[in-house]
């Protein structure tokens, strides 16, 4: 039981939470879970009721599915003022450049370099609330133990995209490949993990559970994830053909080889295969919009004595 300043008393297990008089708490919970408290009664009347679902529900439309919403914005932005100053600069060749090339020469490979750092940050913040969220509704099985591994999958892509735009490929070309291969790698199994997840959550037997996905966010995510697949292998193997190196000091950025044709190809799955990814990311929009987030501060006073803390 946790005592609030209120002195509510809230008694909690891992799939439910009871209170007579309910004001916050210390754990990620669910909209629903707000207004299915506010439903159940208690020591409060219909009218202190009210306010908590009506609370809820209005603020509960936006929740945190901002979060991956406005990653996506930032994404979406970013690849478009890199773009345009790396055409404004003559820095690639307006046709179908690869991505990682928009910020290879200054000044694109600035505003590439710093808004790429900020999303990563951004999309390790959305996998820790995903992390947590798994973690809170499902029981000890296989799903939570794809969800610890696919949180350490998504720092390794995190870490994946500050080596990518950190050395271009004018510089070092094979941190950069390396780099870029182990994205693409890791946040596939990402995705894997998480469409396992969202099926585990769809055939859950608790109703609470299956509150925060359905059968349509999972198909979405199964074909999602098989698109990706196909386009990446697609990628791969056109990268693989086409040979080419990249020819240094060259405005704009020039490759040679036999196989140059294969370039556009290559780069054309490189540009699909971020939007489908891109798509993923938004759709958990769908969890995170029923989801309210609290922070737990613990201050220590000795061995086996703590006292706790509430802040919003």
């Amino acid at each position: 039981s946790v005592n609030a300043s209120s002195g509510t008393q809230f008694s909690f297990t891992r799939h439910s939470i009871c209170s007579r008089d309910v004001s916050r708490t210390v754990v990620i919970i669910s909209r629903y879970n707000r207004i299915d408290m506010a439903d159940s009664g208690g020591g409060g009347g219909a009218g202190e009721d009210q306010p908590i679902r009506s609370q809820n529900e209005k603020r509960g439309r936006r929740g945190h599915a901002a979060l991956p919403l406005g990653i996506i914005a930032a994404c979406v932005i970013t690849l478009i003022v890199s773009y345009a100053v790396a055409i404004g600069s003559k820095s690639v060749d307006p046709v179908l450049p690869f991505v990682s090339d928009l910020g290879t020469i200054p000044p694109g490979s600035s505003v590439f370099g710093f808004c790429s750092a900020c999303i990563s940050y951004a999309l390790l913040l959305c996998a820790l609330i995903r992390y947590s969220h798994v973690e809170k509704c499902l029981e000890p099985g296989p799903a939570t133990r794809c969800n610890k591994a696919s949180l350490i999958l998504a720092v390794g892509s995190c870490f994946s995209m500050l080596v990518l735009v950190s050395f271009p490929q004018s510089s070092i070309p094979a941190i950069h490949k390396a780099g870029a291969f182990s994205l693409a790698i890791l946040g596939l199994l990402y995705c894997i993990l998480n469409v396992y997840i969202t099926k585990a959550f769809v055939n859950s037997e608790s109703e609470y559970v299956k509150k925060y996905s359905s059968k349509k966010v999972y198909r979405l995510r199964l074909v999602l994830l098989i698109v990706m697949v196909a386009t990446f292998v697609v990628g791969v193997v056109f990268f693989a053909l086409s040979d080419t190196q990249l020819v240094r000091g060259s405005k704009p950025l020039a490759r040679q080889g036999r196989g140059a044709k294969y370039d556009h190809i290559s780069a054309g799955c490189e540009w699909f295969l971020g939007a489908v990814m891109m798509i993923f990311v938004a759709s958990f929009a769908f969890e995170f919009s029923k989801l309210e987030l609290h922070i737990a501060i613990e201050h220590i006073k000795g061995k086996g004595e703590t006292a706790s803390l509430v802040s919003d």
